[in-house]
């Protein structure tokens, strides 16, 4: 039996296709991505960290694998989120305060576990896991610590951004 292999994809959520999520906006670059990395990376199965609302991988992958290929594999819903025991990812930040965003990381911890299980249980040979840029990595290594075949890949249109890409990436 082949081992799985799985694609973690960093990305931007304002590119993700939720057009409810703050400064979203339309980018045919990112579907562009996902339909390539689902065509020639054999993809079977789609987990993607989003929000309530479609987004263009759950549409790609509906349209390219069927349904039960897609999942999304954050627990939105409050409910969910007291079924996992999980509380706030991010606090505020102090009106006073510098521009810096303060993390809970126990708490977005226990979000990356919940992914990588629902990824894997159910992956058939290689699935793509698409979420936050910031996750990017912890996740891969949470899949590489399982003894899985990974890749991290990100997707940041700095320019649509709103930012330089060179002063950016230093």
């Amino acid at each position: 039996m082949c081992q799985k292999s799985f694609v973690v994809l960093g990305v931007s959520h304002r590119v993700q296709g939720d057009e409810d999520y703050r400064d979203a906006f339309d980018d045919p670059i990112y579907r562009n991505i996902v339909n390539e990395m689902l065509r020639d990376d054999h993809i079977d199965f789609v987990g993607e960290e989003a929000c309530i609302n479609t987004t263009d991988a759950q549409r790609i992958t509906q349209n390219l694998l069927g349904a039960g290929h897609y999942l999304n594999v954050d627990p939105v819903f409050e409910e969910d989120k007291k079924r996992y025991g999980i509380g706030e990812t991010c606090l505020p930040r102090p009106l006073t305060a510098l521009p810096v965003e303060r993390w809970v990381v126990p708490e977005n911890e226990k979000r990356e576990k919940i992914w990588v299980d629902l990824l894997v249980e159910r992956t058939a040979a290689r699935g793509l896991l698409i979420c936050g840029f910031y996750h990017a990595f912890s996740v891969a290594a949470k899949l590489l610590s399982r003894g899985f075949e990974v890749e991290a890949r990100t997707y940041i249109p700095w320019e649509k951004l709103g930012a330089n890409s060179a002063n950016m990436r230093r």
